[in-house]
Order: C-alpha cells, then structure tokens, then sequence
C-alpha cells in the first residue's frame, strides 16, 4: 500500500520548479554544507550523500539548519550502502535510522536502494515508510548498475512492486545507443509513474541532458568534483535549459 506524505514532495518539486538535483559529496559535515550553499547558485534541488561522510549521523543537524534557513530548497537524502555501490559501511537498520532522521530534518525525499527495500521485511518497510510520511517524505527507490547499461523494463517492474513514489533507474552507458535505449523507453513509461532514468559515463551524458525531455521526472548534475568521477559534467545551468515544455 501506498503511504502518501501530507504534503506531496512531488507537487512541491514540480510546483517549485525543482528539476535539476545536485549531487553533493563531502568528507565532513561542514563541507557538505558549504557545497550545498554554493550549489544555490545553480539550482535549489539538492542530493545530500550522506554515505560520503565517514559518519553520516553527524551531518543531521547541520543538514536541517540548512534547510531551515532555505525553505525555497528541496533535498534527497541518500545513504547507500557498500554493497550497492554507496559508500556506507553500516547495516541495514543504520542506513534506515540515518534516512529516517533526514527526513525529520527536513529531506523531501528518501533514496533507499531496491536492494534493501527486498531485504527489509514488510513490516519494517512499511514502518520506514510511515515515519517518512510523517515527517512529509516520499520514498524513492533506486537501482544502479555503476557497470553495464541497463534493461530498465525489468528494473522497472522490480522497483514498481513495492509502489514508491518515485522509480528512480541509473545504469552506465558503453554507447551513444545505450542511452537512446534508456531515452526511448523513459518516453513510454513517464506517463506512468514518477520515474528517473539516465545513464552514467561519458556516453551517459546525453540521457541526463535529455531526460527531461523524454519524461524524466528531474534528473541530475554535479557539483565541480564533489561528485563521482564517472558521473555527467553537464552542469544545472545546461539541463535547465533541456526542460520539458509539457
């Protein structure tokens, strides 16, 4: 069942215009912040990766003063774990209790990994969910293959079982084909749910300039180099300018 927050953070990202996240990474609390503050300038759609902080509790507080003194921000909270491809090297019920705490900290949404939405039981799932709800979260689950490209039909109906909020499918893309693969089924299935589809690595840079117009419900960019080495360098201001006039 699908647990709707009282204040929808999709209305809130569309109505805001919020439809270019920036990714930030950082080893200390502090400079995360400051990345953030510097990332205003561009855009006021915000990725915290918390999983970058060797201790990513400790950044919290600092993360909802932040978001206190600018309410015209949005932000996802992500604290991917090792196995997946993040860097947290917590369990499972850490990374539950850090996004949890995000949100009450004001995180609009939370990007918890396909993976463990299968590990968690159903209870512990729906309880995540509940707390996020409360705290006006949405729930955002993800599937990234930092690899081969992706077969997104398939991570689709994988992720659109547990019925999230958002549908969030990232693969890394060998071939200018590979991201118009991801491009033209994004453009068959954003009519259906809110989805995030785009690719990784230099033949990935297309999908993220283009996702928008293919239906992407926002898509992402950097910040200078706080962000992974293999991500897009198209830069806020230019997928901006990319944005669907539907």
């Amino acid at each position: 069942m699908t647990i709707s927050p009282a204040i929808s953070p999709t209305a809130l990202i569309k109505t805001r215009g919020h439809r270019v996240c920036v990714a930030l990474r950082a080893s200390t609390p502090a400079e995360l912040i400051a990345h953030a503050r510097a990332a205003l300038a561009d855009a006021a759609f915000l990725e915290f990766r918390l999983d970058s902080l060797p201790h990513p509790a400790r950044a919290i507080s600092a993360i909802a003063a932040f978001l206190a003194e600018h309410p015209e921000a949005a932000a996802i909270a992500t604290c991917r774990r090792q196995a997946f491809g993040g860097n947290f090297a917590g369990s499972l019920a850490e990374e539950i209790k850090i996004l949890t705490s995000a949100a009450k900290a004001g995180c609009s949404l939370l990007d918890l990994e396909i993976e463990s939405a299968e590990e968690l039981t159903a209870a512990a799932l729906a309880a995540f969910r509940q707390n996020a709800a409360e705290a006006g979260a949405a729930l955002l689950l993800s599937y990234h293959d930092f690899e081969h490209a992706v077969d997104p039909e398939a991570v689709y109906n994988r992720i659109r079982a547990f019925s999230p909020d958002y549908i969030k499918i990232v693969g890394s893309a060998h071939s200018l084909t590979d991201s118009l693969n991801l491009l033209t089924w994004l453009n068959t299935r954003s009519g259906e749910a809110q989805v995030i589809a785009i690719n990784m690595g230099e033949y990935g840079v297309p999908s993220r300039i283009l996702s928008l117009r293919a239906g992407s419900a926002f898509t992402f960019a950097p910040l200078s180099r706080s962000t992974r080495p293999h991500a897009s360098t198209a830069s806020p201001a230019i997928l901006s300018r990319t944005r669907s006039r539907r």
